[in-house]
């Protein structure tokens, strides 16, 4: 079994106003609003989890307690928590200490479009965090909750504002699509978008998720598949990717890869600096293969592999609902398996 480790920043309850409660049996109801101090702490927690998976399985979840798997790589839903504390930390004035447990206890929308999550140690509600974290001085009010979250550590398929998605009439920016809007796909030819996510990231999340930092594609890094410009999307969006190899290792003619497993440091390479970025997010009726400035890439998945309880909480209160029996458009490599299809591409050297 695999253990693996993550930070959780978290604005503790003592830096909103009015303070929320700690108490474990009151709720977030619709129409609670909490304002973020302008000058807030945060503090970061380190968590260990033990889900008993490979090393990069993209198993590996934040987990409400009650949820969280018991380690034996049985998969089994039997919860004892696995996700504890690794260091002594104090929030609220309320000290905690290593091995305490940790939860992602559930999250909220706000009638902005955010998506937070309330975090519990030891039993006690602590405070507030989330893939995308609440704003110094900002007001929330509270439009909708959702208990049993889990969500993946790291972030969903999306693409950075600029990219130029192929549709029906040309090329368009990302940032100007709409739900009801035609895009090209590879295989389905002009298909409409059923729904648009859209989420701003602080250069300060991507220090503690390093996932959320977007990776550069520059042209013609994967030879003649594209893309034809430089093109960034977040590390877990994948890409189509056909060689002889994945014939020969995986008897198909294309294959979906992670863009960050493609990382050379060169034509394939994560952004050095650590800037706001603002991702974009795609669904269509089904997993399909968009063209992006020229390069096949996907569509955001809807079914239960790709979606983290906080962006399913943002479908299921503004969206279509997922589908969990959308196959993928391509077969997904997993890192391992993306390693031995690197001696088959074209990786010139991009200054």
């Amino acid at each position: 079994m695999a253990i693996f480790n993550f930070t959780v920043p978290i604005y503790g309850f003592d830096q909103w106003s009015p303070a929320a409660s700690t108490n474990n049996t009151v709720g977030y109801p619709n129409n609670t609003t909490f304002t973020l101090d302008a000058n807030p702490v945060l503090t970061v927690i380190n968590v260990q989890d033990d889900d008993g998976n490979p090393v990069g399985s993209p198993d590996n979840e934040f987990d409400d307690g009650y949820i969280d798997p018991t380690g034996d790589g049985s998969g089994s839903s039997t919860a004892n928590n696995d996700q504890v504390l690794t260091q002594d930390v104090t929030i609220n004035g309320q000290d905690f200490f290593v091995g305490d447990q940790v939860e992602l206890e559930f999250a909220f929308t706000t009638t902005t479009g955010e998506t937070f999550w309330i975090i519990r140690i030891a039993n006690q509600n602590v405070g507030i965090s989330g893939s995308v974290l609440p704003q110094p001085g900002t007001t929330y009010t509270v439009n909708g909750s959702s208990d049993g979250q889990d969500t993946p550590v790291g972030d969903v398929p999306c693409f950075t504002a600029g990219a130029l998605v192929q549709t029906p009439d040309g090329e368009r920016p990302v940032e100007t699509l709409r739900a009801g809007d035609l895009v090209v796909t590879l295989d389905r030819g002009a298909q409409p978008i059923k729904w648009v996510g859209r989420r701003h990231v602080t250069a300060l999340e991507q220090v503690f998720f390093d996932d959320l930092r977007p990776i550069a594609i520059r042209a013609a890094a994967l030879g003649t598949q594209g893309p034809r410009t430089k093109l960034w999307l977040s590390p877990n969006h994948r890409v189509m990717v056909s060689t002889p190899t994945t014939e020969l290792y995986f008897a198909e003619p294309s294959v979906l890869v992670a863009v960050k497993h493609l990382v050379n440091g060169r034509s394939v390479a994560r952004a050095h600096q650590r800037r706001p970025v603002r991702y974009h997010h795609l669904l269509l009726e089904h997993h399909d293969l968009l063209i992006v400035n020229g390069l096949a890439c996907e569509s955001l998945y809807p079914g239960v592999g790709d979606m983290p309880g906080d962006m399913q909480l943002d479908l299921d209160l503004h969206g279509p609902l997922k589908d969990d029996s959308v196959p993928f458009a391509r077969p997904v490599l997993r890192r391992h398996e993306a390693v031995l299809l690197r001696p088959g591409l074209d990786f010139p050297q991009v200054a």
